[in-house]
C-alpha cells in the first residue's frame, strides 16, 4: 500500500513538472529570438555559475533565483530585488553598460556611482582581483547589502563608501527613484510611467554625505580610471558638468544610464562629451536610456 501510495506521489510530481516545463519549451521552439536567447544565457550560467542546471530548472517555473553561487564559490544575493542570475546576465552578456567580462580583466581601476547592492561592482571584483574597483552608494539599506555581498564573494579589491557623488560636496538630499530600491539626489520623478520630469515638490526621504567626481580621483589618488559607471537616477547629467576637463580626461571608458528631465538631454551631453572622446546611446524609452563613452 505504501509502495503504491510512494509510487502515485512520484508520479503525480512528474506530471506537475512535465505540465510546467513543457509550454515553455513549445512557446521557446515557436519564437527564435527567444531560443537564441535562452541559448545566450544557459552559455552564461555554465560559465560563471555552479550548478547552472539546477539554476535554469527553477527559472522554467518561473521560481526567482534570489542567492546564486558562482564557479569560484563566491555567494551573490539580489535580497528580494529581482532574480540574481538574470540580473547579472543583462549586465554582463547582455552589455547593459557597454563592457564585457573580458574588458574588466584588462581594467586596474574602476568607479561605480549608484553602486545600488553591488551586482556590477561585486561582480568585476569577482572577475579581477587585481582591479581596484571604488563603489559608492548613499542608501543606507542598499549599502548594507552591498557590504554582505563584497563579504560573501570575499572581494577585497573592492571598496565601498556610503556616500553619494553629485556636483558638490556636504551633505545632500535624497529622494525615491522608479522602484523601493533605486534612490535619486535629484528631484526627477518618473511617477506617470512617462518621460521623467523634473518634480520640486518632491519630498526627500533620507539625507547623505556627497562628494563629487573630482574629489573621488583626487582623495583615492587615481591618475587614470579605466572605466566610470554611472547609474544614478538622474545625477549623472550634473556630476559630470560639474567635474573638471582635467578629471575628465583621466577617464578611459564611462557607461550607464541617462534619464532626460527638466532642462538635461542626452543630445546635449554628446555634445559636451564630443570635446574628450566619442559617446553612443541606446533608448529604452522616452527620455531613458544608455549611454557608453569612450575617450580619444
Amino acid at each position: 500500500m505504501n509502495s503504491r501510495i510512494c509510487t502515485e506521489d512520484k508520479g503525480k510530481r512528474t506530471n506537475d513538472m512535465k505540465n510546467q516545463i513543457f509550454p515553455v519549451i513549445i512557446k521557446i521552439f515557436r519564437r527564435p529570438s527567444l531560443l537564441i536567447l535562452i541559448m545566450k544565457y544557459c552559455i552564461f550560467l555554465a560559465k560563471y555559475f555552479d550548478r547552472p542546471l539546477t539554476i535554469f530548472k527553477e527559472q522554467i517555473k518561473r521560481q526567482k533565483v534570489q542567492v546564486a553561487t558562482l564557479r569560484g564559490g563566491e555567494t551573490i544575493n539580489s535580497f528580494g530585488y529581482g532574480d540574481v542570475s538574470w540580473a547579472l546576465y543583462r549586465i554582463w552578456a547582455d552589455h547593459e553598460y557597454g563592457i564585457r567580462p573580458k574588458d574588466v580583466k584588462k581594467f586596474r581601476t574602476v568607479v561605480d556611482i549608484g553602486a545600488h547592492i553591488g551586482l556590477f561592482s561585486v561582480f568585476c571584483g569577482v572577475l579581477n582581483p587585481r582591479c581596484k574597483v571604488f563603489c559608492f552608494e548613499i542608501e543606507k539599506g542598499n549599502y548594507r547589502h552591498l557590504k554582505q555581498n563584497i563579504e560573501s564573494c570575499n572581494v577585497n579589491n573592492v571598496i565601498s563608501f556610503n556616500l553619494a557623488v553629485t556636483d558638490k560636496s556636504g551633505v545632500v538630499d535624497y529622494y525615491s527613484g522608479r522602484d523601493s530600491s533605486e534612490f535619486s539626489t535629484t528631484k526627477i520623478s518618473f511617477s506617470d510611467g512617462s518621460k521623467p520630469t523634473a518634480d520640486e515638490d518632491l519630498t526627500p526621504i533620507g539625507r547623505g554625505k556627497s562628494v563629487t567626481l573630482d574629489e573621488v580621483l583626487e582623495e583615492n589618488s587615481l591618475d587614470s580610471v579605466d572605466f566610470l559607471k554611472l547609474d544614478c537616477e538622474g545625477a549623472e547629467f550634473e556630476i559630470l558638468y560639474a567635474t573638471s576637463e582635467e578629471s575628465i580626461k583621466k577617464l578611459i571608458e564611462m557607461g550607464g544610464e541617462y534619464h532626460e528631465y527638466g532642462e538635461y538631454t542626452v543630445d546635449d551631453l554628446i555634445v559636451y562629451l564630443s570635446k574628450f572622446g566619442d559617446t553612443k546611446t541606446v533608448e529604452m524609452a522616452e527620455g531613458v536610456g544608455l549611454f557608453h563613452y569612450t575617450s580619444r
